[in-house]
């Protein structure tokens, strides 16, 4: 059980390592998706 507990959190810190390394990749394009999401949806509307 100790075995499996420590590869899980072996694991868990080397995930958050990699999405801390990528953070400044992924803000924008979330929140460029959110922001475009929203406009295509507000434009869509307005269309009709």
């Amino acid at each position: 059980m100790d075995d499996v507990l420590s590869k899980y959190k072996e694991f868990k810190h080397r995930l958050l390592f990699l999405l801390e390394m990528q953070e400044p990749f992924l803000d924008p394009m979330i929140t460029g998706t959110k922001n475009t999401t929203c406009e295509d949806a507000s434009n869509m509307h307005l269309e009709k």
